[in-house]
């Protein structure tokens, strides 16, 4: 049911939009909840499809559009060839790539830059109030502002330390202006914070992008070489004539007693898999921003009993509220107690002292600890190198992956 509507009623009204002349229907979810209008990341591709395959299924003899969280060419083209719909309306998708017909005509589905669904452009519009910007495409919203990428007249040698989202869109640019890139990245894969951030529950759109690049830095023929740690000085010996440091941020850890504590461990090490905590396990987590509020469903999923400890009235006040909505929502379905106002005092080997806002002293049973307390940007002195050094990304300020990759875009320009 759509807005008290069931489908057979909607069957229905179309006949009669038939009947008066109607050249086609867009088969959507009306005005009535954002969320089934403006899904969170978690909502399947297509999931709106049912309601145009219901009107098909109904004898409607007019073309009947579908849309709806269609990303990929390959499920666009499915609902055709099975008769579901007529037509196929793109939205948000032409806002991440506006190629993508054109990428998806001439078989080169793999470069499309698919919109992840990470709703910045709601947040932007709607919550905000300012020029819409999209998560993925960097000239969203600033297009006049930007130059066209064209060819250097001297084409250079640029070393990038990192490959999070900052540093992966650098090279993308450099390379497109004919500089040939070298990036470094000490993990096992590209990817950065987008990778980790992939991990948590209705996250796994966030490795489109990783995928994105992979295939089009491939094709650009930058050298990507993963595994391997390096320094400026490192770096240097690959005789660069610019270098980019892109190395993200580093988690931020409050002074607390027994934070360095044995049961203590860091977010990004459950997501990154380094360590795995086990199902009935007493889990709290520090930290109720939208990384720690992830991590805890991430946890809660898989069978741990998972509390969050919020100095804040509120959790995942950050969060675009359509996206808030749905992740709280799944935070209680999932059992996950949560703690605002309440000031971590001590951890200890099995419980965890706080303090709530009204003086109230509570203490929490737990096998372990886990830190979702945000990060900060890296400390970095001076960098003593002959060549020009640029630094991009959370290491200049902490932000989302729409900053990070607007940031390579423009450093990418300027190289």
């Amino acid at each position: 049911k759509v807005h008290n509507l069931r489908e057979y009623d909607g069957v229905d009204i179309v006949r009669k939009f038939e009947e008066y002349g109607y050249a086609t229907v867009h088969a959507d979810v009306g005005f009535g909840d954002k969320e089934k209008r403006l899904e969170p990341m978690a909502y399947k591709q297509a999931w709106r499809s049912n309601l145009a395959k219901a009107l098909k299924d109904g004898g409607i003899k007019i073309p009947v559009i579908a849309v709806g969280v269609i990303r990929e060419p390959e499920i666009a083209e499915s609902l055709l060839i099975s008769g579901v719909a007529d037509l196929v309306a793109l939205g948000r998708t032409l806002i991440a790539d506006a190629d993508w017909p054109l990428k998806a005509l001439y078989g080169k589905e793999k470069t499309i830059r698919k919109c992840i669904g990470c709703s910045e452009c709601i947040r932007s519009r709607h919550t905000m109030g300012t020029a819409i910007r999209c998560g993925v495409n960097p000239i969203v919203g600033k297009s006049s502002d930007y130059e066209k990428i064209i060819p250097s007249q001297i084409p250079k040698h640029i070393a990038i330390i990192g490959a999070g989202p900052a540093g992966l869109e650098a090279a993308r640019v450099a390379a497109l202006k004919g500089h040939r890139v070298t990036i470094f990245e000490r993990e096992k894969e590209i990817g950065g914070a987008v990778r980790i951030g992939s991990v948590p529950p209705g996250k796994e759109k966030m490795r489109w992008l990783i995928g994105y690049y992979s295939e089009v830095l491939k094709e650009l023929g930058v050298d990507i070489r993963v595994h391997t740690a390096v320094d400026v000085e490192r770096v240097m010996k690959e005789n660069p004539d610019e270098i980019v440091l892109a190395m993200g941020a580093k988690p931020f850890i409050p002074d607390i007693e027994g934070i360095d504590g044995p049961n203590v461990v860091l977010y990004s090490d459950v997501l990154d898999e380094k360590i795995t905590l086990q199902k009935g396990e007493r889990v709290v987590v520090g930290g109720g921003g939208l990384v720690g509020c992830e991590i805890a469903l991430y946890l809660a999923t898989k069978g741990c009993e998972v509390t969050i400890v919020e100095m804040l009235p509120e959790v995942a006040k950050e969060m675009e509220p359509i996206s808030r909505n749905y992740l709280l929502r799944e935070l209680k379905e999932h059992n996950v107690k949560i703690l605002t106002g309440s000031r971590i005092v001590k951890i200890s080997k099995s419980s965890l002292n706080i303090k709530k806002n009204d003086g109230m002293e509570m203490e929490l049973d737990l096998d372990i600890f886990v830190a979702a307390f945000g990060e900060k940007s890296r400390e970095f002195e001076k960098i003593d190198v002959p060549v020009p050094t640029h630094i991009i990304g959370d290491m200049t300020r902490v932000g989302k992956i729409v900053e990070a990759i607007r940031d390579g875009y423009a450093i990418g320009l300027n190289l």
